[in-house]
């Protein structure tokens, strides 16, 4: 690994979770490996793939993983992913390959510390919290950029029901993926997690962040919630990396620190 700029390296990996080998990528910071670093976790959305952020921020996550020392990871959850795992298709357990497989092959293949954090777009966004909440003991900070943070309203994306079934038939399956539901089971928590939501006043999520950040108001748990001029599209998204990217570097540096 270069010793004087940011590096983009790919890794390949089988997943059983998958059936497949999937490859994810990552921006490595000048200073690794003679200095460990935190990851973040960066999920892309729905009809995506971990290519996406390379092919429409490249420049901005070099300067941003250099300027933050941060090792920033783009995994892989595929265009109808939605990062859940479904019940409906053996094959289709996006979570569990983040969790159980990405995660455990980043401790070994790059030069990473102990200290992770998450973020995401869309439905990359909603999957973060999900992940962060239910699995508090792996992560110090989420974000969400646009997140779907409400399954219910996404009841009607064929991806979806391919991998949980009709809505109507098990409604708590899906909750179970919805981080406006998840909120609700895991208020404690939440109450001890570093959380940023950003969302564009004319995104079509914009009511579900609106009204996730108004439950979370209402339970009198910190974060913090902006909402800018945008819509769903990556001009938005690569406006607000830069403040994402500095939330999270912000939290880890802080964690880092802690004796």
């Amino acid at each position: 690994m270069g010793e004087h700029k940011t590096e983009l390296f790919t890794r390949e990996l089988y997943s059983a979770a998958l059936g497949r080998s999937v490859r994810y990528a990552a921006y490595v910071p000048p200073e690794a490996p003679s200095t460990r670093r935190p990851v973040l976790l960066l999920l892309h959305g729905a009809d995506g793939a971990h290519t996406d952020f390379c092919d429409h921020a490249h420049a901005e996550l070099l300067q941003l993983t250099a300027a933050h020392g941060l090792i920033i990871v783009l995994p892989e959850g595929a265009k109808d992913g939605w990062w859940v795992d479904g019940p409906q298709l053996p094959q289709h357990r996006y979570s569990t390959h983040l969790l159980s497989e990405v995660l455990p092959d980043i401790a070994v293949w790059l030069p990473a510390n102990e200290q992770r954090s998450i973020a995401g777009i869309s439905a990359g966004g909603n999957a973060a919290i999900v992940s962060a909440l239910t699995h508090p003991e792996l992560f110090s900070s989420v974000s969400s950029l646009s997140g779907a943070l409400d399954l219910e309203q996404a009841r009607n994306r064929p991806p979806l029901q391919r991998a949980l079934g009709a809505y109507d038939d098990d409604p708590a399956l899906w909750q179970r993926w919805s981080a406006r539901h998840v909120l609700q089971r895991q208020r404690d928590t939440a109450r001890c997690i570093p959380l940023l939501l950003t969302v564009g006043s004319s995104d079509l999520w914009a009511q579900s962040n609106r009204v996730f950040s108004a439950e979370l108001q209402a339970l009198n748990i910190g974060h913090t919630f902006r909402e800018l001029p945008g819509g769903h599209d990556w001009e938005h998204w690569v406006r607000l990396l830069p403040e994402h990217i500095a939330f999270h570097s912000h939290v880890l540096s802080s964690v880092s620190a802690m004796p």
